[in-house]
């Protein structure tokens, strides 16, 4: 019966999402503690202590203190590491759901920009200035990883869009997120093609100290390449040291 009972209190303990409170396992030490003391007063006072049975009495008693101590210590430990792998898993859980939000808003008003292009008034665009790209409206002028020019704007816009403000912290977007890397410590460290790997393809490397699956792993499919490129171009050309 009382064996029964040991055993299921172990299969209990032996769930890691089991909390052992630390108070129990303070008392526990403590009692630990007190006893050897007074186990050793004892026998410093008295040649006949332990006799045959109190050596018993204080073997168990010591073995069963020992024992739920260290393996509530144990379990302890495991119950907090179960915690933080289920707030990993929730954030990343977060970042997915407003990743997938920003893609149906970059969707949307992809379409809506399809839609003004295909109903234009049938004037013919005047030819840009010398200089100035053909869309009528000049560009940033820092040079970007593929050779043009950066467009800042449109880079930071994607950067917000995407969610990827609400996971890292970069200056020049004023996002201060902390469950991804800090990208104005990190990408300066980084080449084009590193930063475009750590898009499309986070799992390739993790950055030290976080978790891996918690970037999403499907910018791939929702940009296209001139996005990805404009997002690479912008990281690199915000986060260039001097």
């Amino acid at each position: 019966m009382a064996f029964g009972s040991l055993t299921d209190a172990f299969t209990i303990l032996a769930n890691e999402e089991t909390f052992i409170d630390k108070d129990l396992l303070y008392v526990a030490a403590g009692l630990l503690v007190v006893l050897a003391l007074v186990f050793s007063f004892l026998g410093m006072r008295n040649k006949d202590f332990p006799s045959s049975g109190q050596l018993k009495i204080v073997v168990g008693l010591f073995a069963f203190l020992v024992l739920v101590t260290g393996f509530g210590a144990i379990q302890t430990a495991r119950f907090e590491q179960s915690e933080r792998r289920a707030e990993n898993q929730e954030a990343a859980k977060e970042a997915e759901e407003q990743n997938v939000e920003n893609q149906q808003s970059l969707d949307e008003s992809g379409a809506g920009e399809a839609a003004d292009a295909g109903s234009g008034t049938g004037a013919t665009p005047e030819a840009p200035a010398e200089g100035q790209p053909a869309g009528g409206e000049p560009q940033s002028s820092t040079g970007g990883a593929g050779g043009g020019a950066v467009d800042v704007e449109a880079g930071r816009t994607l950067f917000t869009d995407t969610g990827c403000s609400g996971c890292h912290t970069l200056s020049d977007a004023g996002s201060t997120g902390e469950v991804g890397p800090n990208l104005d410590e990190v990408v300066p460290q980084m080449d084009a093609q590193e930063v475009e790997t750590s898009i499309v393809d986070p799992g390739a490397k993790v950055e030290q100290g976080f978790p891996d699956g918690t970037m999403p792993t499907t910018y791939g499919d929702q940009l296209d390449e001139q996005q990805i490129q404009t997002l690479v171009d912008y990281l690199i050309s915000v986060t260039q040291q001097g």
